[in-house]
Parts: C-alpha cells; structure tokens; sequence
C-alpha cells in the first residue's frame, strides 16, 4: 500500500502536511505508511480514499493484497 499512497499523493501534488491534514492524522504517520512502517486498518485505507478521491474499494483491494503478500500467503483480493 505504501508505493500507491506516495505515487498518487506526488500525482496529485499533495505534500505529507496536507494529507495528514485532510485525513485528521499526524504527517509522521503518512510518512510511515509510505515507508511501510506503519500498518493501515481497512477504515484508514477507506479514509485515505475518499481524501484523495479515489474508490474505496481499490484502496482496501490493495490493502488486502498487501497483508495476504506479507503474511506470505499466494493469494490475491479482488473487488471486479
């Protein structure tokens, strides 16, 4: 999830600061959810796309995504 949320933060030029603004959260933990150092609940992921103006369920696809991945499970989410 970290790769997508600083792409389309950069994208949309949209620093740290003001995400963390619009979505009521400290710019610490944007950074730690771009660095992969924070985790992200589904609520968090929805939030983030309904800031940025995204689907909701593209962000929790990809969340989920991300989780099966880490736990090393080789399984894929899809919402189509």
């Amino acid at each position: 999830m970290h790769g997508c949320i600083k792409d389309i933060r950069e994208d949309d030029n949209i620093s740290q600061t003001d995400l963390a603004k619009r979505m009521k959260v400290s710019r610490q933990f944007i950074h730690a959810v771009e660095h992969d150092k924070a985790n992200v609940s589904i609520q968090m992921a929805m939030k983030m796309a309904q800031v940025l103006g995204y689907p909701h369920e593209a962000f929790v696809e990809i969340l989920l995504n991300d989780m099966l991945k880490k736990a090393g499970l080789n399984k894929k989410v899809s919402f189509h």
